[in-house]
């Protein structure tokens, strides 16, 4: 990891950012000869009285954001990936002309998921009762959900699939339908089952994620590189927009695509990975999400000189000192996250300083 550059501030730039930006209040000295009642009083009434001042820059700071995305909508194009649908959604939003939503994932990539769902739909039907052995609340859901395994596993030979994808469809449709057969007729399971049926078509699982993954890749470049094309001399121009959830933050797929597209230089700057509560980012919020961003950069160019500056938490840096310090009073050691540069390209999830790589790795899986 490189180390963060932290740019020289004086005292009093300071100060007065931590009262414009941070909106904290000060407690003025007030003249020894009033009584301790008298001091109290009219600490609380300039503690309003800040507080009201401090109040009034949330209404303008939102307008200045709105006014910063209708610039942003009106001068420059915005690619947008936002998590929500199955496949993935890429639009393009070109100033001037209505958003167009690339066209969807081709139906083999919706084949092999569902069927990967399929065992995960078992394992939740029976994981609340695994340690309640006695209570049969699963036989009538997965009884119902049997059926229509069994109804998929009769159309897989209509499917428009390869020959190979048929064969490991049909072998995890297989599997999963025995077992739940085996479940049902016995009126019972046992998470060691449960387990081996899963663990045994982990290999099928991993072909199936080859598979789903690589008709986005090759589906969602292609998309790309025909938007890039029509975009001409406004490509340079343009923002390009995905969100992630916990669980896809790092080593994201549609960010990962966009980087392709637009280059590593343009990382952190012009493509930017937001992350919302699982999926809900929507078109309106992510453009919001990059107007509020953009604002920022121009507010922290004119008080910092540097336009990144908060990209990151103003807090952090002083934050990390006072944490060493406290740390040190305790004689403990001081946690903190490795220090990167305010305005750097690297990807934005945690990269592991041992291995390279901050990518789940499944050739050491054993099953």
């Amino acid at each position: 990891m490189l180390p963060r550059r932290t740019p020289e501030l004086d005292s009093s730039r300071i100060s007065v950012l931590a009262l414009a930006l941070l909106g904290t209040s000060f407690i003025p000295a007030y003249a020894l000869d009033g009584s301790a009642a008298s001091r109290a009083a009219e600490s609380k009434d300039g503690l309003a009285t800040l507080e009201a001042m401090n109040s009034k820059l949330f209404p303008v700071y939102d307008h200045n954001i709105e006014v910063c995305k209708k610039r942003i909508l009106a001068t420059c194009p915005i690619i947008m990936a936002p998590s929500e649908r199955s496949g993935g959604c890429f639009t393009l939003y070109r100033p001037g002309h209505a958003p167009v939503d690339g066209p969807p994932v081709p139906r083999t990539y919706d084949i092999v998921k569902d069927t990967s769902h399929s065992a995960l739909a078992t394992y939740e039907i029976l994981a609340p009762y695994m340690n309640t052995p006695n209570d049969l609340g699963w036989l009538q859901p997965l009884t119902e959900y049997r059926e229509k395994v069994r109804n998929s596993l009769h159309v897989v030979d209509a499917l428009d699939v390869t020959s190979e994808q048929r064969s490991i469809i049909k072998e995890v449709l297989t599997s999963v339908l025995a077992f739940q057969d085996n479940c049902i007729a016995r009126k019972s399971f046992s998470e060691m089952e449960l387990q081996h049926v899963a663990r045994s078509l982990g290999p099928d699982f991993l072909s199936l994620i080859d598979i789903g993954a690589s008709i986005q890749v090759t589906h969602w470049l292609k998309v790309l590189e025909q938007w890039k094309t029509n975009l001409g001399n406004d490509w340079p121009k343009a923002y390009g927009i995905a969100d992630a959830h916990f669980v896809t933050r790092q080593n994201n797929l549609f960010f990962s695509i966009l980087v392709q597209a637009f280059g590593e230089d343009t990382i952190n700057d012009r493509l930017i990975l937001l992350q919302s509560d699982g999926g809900s980012n929507t078109a309106d919020k992510m453009i919001d999400s990059l107007a509020r961003i953009v604002s920022d950069r121009e507010l922290s160019q004119c008080f910092f000189n540097d336009k990144f500056m908060m990209d990151s938490d103003l807090l952090g840096c002083p934050g990390r000192k006072a944490i060493t310090a406290e740390a040190s009073k305790r004689g403990t050691k001081a946690l903190l996250p490795p220090l990167v540069p305010f305005n750097s390209h690297q990807w934005p999830w945690r990269v592991d300083s041992t291995s390279g790589s901050g990518a789940a790795d499944f050739s050491d899986l054993k099953f």
